[in-house]
């Protein structure tokens, strides 16, 4: 005779083991589309840094472009970054993620990579992917940083989520 509530709490064990199930992530996904968000860096810059930019440009359903910063009590959750580098690329460029503190006196690294490019154009991009989310909490950025170039573009995909 099988035991079925055995049976199933094995598999869930099994599941989530092996990584198929993720028991309280559900708790990161948006309720509504209203949470999601497009953000665009602007002029300002991360940290004093001038190739250091801030994702502070919210781009709205309807097209139009507002200020953007994480509400108090709330997280970004951050699913995707896209760099283009437009200018000329140094030897070893890179595209770096920061986040940075409160003030934005200190900023940290939270991802890099290296950009990918075009030996014709000497264009370059990078496309971050974030399939679990990266947390930016209330009171702090999200910045790019493009080491070894010159004019760049960059656009984060996400979604607001409560800061349990």
């Amino acid at each position: 005779m099988v035991k079925v509530p055995s049976l199933v709490v094995t598999c869930a064990t099994l599941l989530a083991a092996l990584g198929l199930a993720h028991i309280g992530e559900a708790a990161l996904l948006p309720a509504k589309a209203s949470q999601l968000v497009t953000v665009k860096i602007g002029a300002g810059n991360c940290g004093g840094f001038p190739q250091v930019r801030f994702f502070d440009t919210l781009v709205t359903p309807d097209g139009n472009v507002a200020a953007f910063s994480i509400p108090t009590g709330s997280v970004l959750v951050v699913t995707a970054v896209e760099v283009e580098i437009t200018g000329p690329l140094a030897a070893g460029a890179d595209v770096r993620l920061d986040i940075s503190s409160t003030g934005n006196v200190n900023v940290e690294e939270a991802s890099d990579m290296a950009v990918t490019t075009d030996a014709t154009t000497g264009r370059g991009n990078a496309h971050f992917l974030f399939p679990n989310g990266m947390v930016v909490k209330s009171g702090h950025s999200l910045c790019v940083v493009g080491n070894g170039a010159t004019l760049f573009q960059a656009v984060m995909h996400g979604f607001i989520a409560s800061d349990r």
